[in-house]
């Protein structure tokens, strides 16, 4: 990568980290960030972000697994827990829907 696009690629960092300081909760902007830090190389960094945004309600887990920035960084025991406990959020997020059609009548 030139100098330029890792120059622009910090910039980039920097302003997101920003607006995630001052309380922006968009956790698309987080893992965004943690796609920056992977193309930086900033694994530990990558996988910090991509707890946070977790943490913030992002549940794109077909999208994380088919993004090629993540490559380097998917073997990592964190990433396997992050999976985890997000598809265990999305069953029990399914889970509560069907029971609230159930009980609505929707479903049988």
């Amino acid at each position: 990568m030139s100098g330029e696009a890792l120059e622009i690629l910090a910039n980039v960092e920097r302003e997101l980290e920003i607006l995630a300081r001052q309380g922006a909760d968009d956790a698309s902007a987080v893992y965004t960030l943690a796609q920056l830090q992977a193309l930086r190389g900033s694994r530990q960094a990558a996988i910090a972000s991509l707890e946070e945004a977790i943490g913030r309600g992002w549940v794109w887990i077909p999208w994380f697994d088919l993004d090629p920035i993540f490559d380097g960084i998917r073997d990592e025991p964190r990433i396997a827990a992050l999976r985890t406990a997000v598809l265990a959020e999305i069953d029990r997020q399914r889970e509560m829907i069907i029971a609230e059609e159930r009980a609505a009548g929707v479903r049988p």
